[in-house]
């Protein structure tokens, strides 16, 4: 009886992602994102054809290839986990989904995982263009390659967790605003506010509030990769890994609990 349960629960899950792959394609933010990687790939194109002899520009030209990769994997993943729920309660479409019947559970870990993934998917495949397209000058280590894709990987999930949490409590703008200026600024935005408070008691409070929201440079990974760094060891790539896995699982399940209690 339980293994049909999780069979059913799976499908459910499965269905809802079918669905948000399908409107995200449909969507018109892939293509301003689109537009923008497109202008990069003609300028290195330019570039090569014009011939590059300096490996130091070359892996300037990765090196934003790769940080553009992430930037628009990541606005991607965040546009479309923000608006999920608010859209679906807008338009009265998730009375019929969960009449299914499909548990709430399952229909907020199917948002979830239809937007990280969906995000994955334009990080991995950006990734490889950006490979393929700029002139590989210098030696990178595959290994630290590999560990600062996991790192994007599973800031994306991140993302996306903190992006259905916020979703449940303030309107959509809002949402894209807060986790917006958190993953673009988060870390400038915490010295400045140390900077500005002398007293002791307030930067206490900083350092606390800092300490209980991600910190997405953490897994940013990809200047370290083509800065030639050699890979981190396997405690700390561990370390960073849970890290992000513990900042994931805490939205979600706190985004289960309101959702659970919210009236529809």
């Amino acid at each position: 009886m339980s293994e049909m349960q999780n069979s059913s629960s799976i499908r459910s899950v499965l269905l809802i992602v079918r669905g948000v792959w399908i409107e995200s394609i449909r969507q018109k933010d892939i293509l301003a994102l689109g537009v923008l990687m497109g202008i990069y790939f003609l300028g290195v194109s330019v570039i090569r054809m014009v011939g590059i002899d300096n490996p130091a520009t070359g892996t300037f030209l990765y090196n934003l290839g790769l940080t553009l990769t992430g930037y628009c994997a990541h606005v991607i993943a965040l546009l479309s986990a923000g608006r999920q729920i608010p859209d679906e309660l807008e338009n009265r479409t998730i009375y019929p989904i969960l009449a299914k019947p499909v548990s709430r559970t399952e229909f907020l870990v199917g948002k979830w995982l239809a937007a990280t993934s969906f995000g994955w998917v334009v990080a991995g495949s950006l990734a490889v263009l950006v490979y393929l397209m700029t002139p590989q000058l210098e030696s990178y280590s595959s290994l630290m390659g590999w560990q600062a894709l996991s790192g994007a990987l599973v800031s994306i999930a991140v993302i996306t967790a903190w992006a259905l949490l916020l979703s449940l409590m303030f309107p959509k703008p809002l949402t894209f605003v807060l986790i917006g200026l958190w993953f673009f600024l988060g870390e400038k935005l915490i010295a400045i506010l140390e900077t500005s408070l002398s007293t002791s008691s307030n930067l206490t409070i900083v350092a606390w509030i800092s300490e209980y929201l991600p910190n997405f440079a953490r897994w940013n990974l990809w200047t370290r990769y083509t800065d030639g760094i050699e890979s981190l060891s396997v405690g700390v790539w561990a370390g960073t890994i849970l890290y992000g896995i513990l900042f994931m699982v805490i939205p979600l399940v706190i985004s289960d609990h309101l959702f659970r209690r919210k009236p529809l």
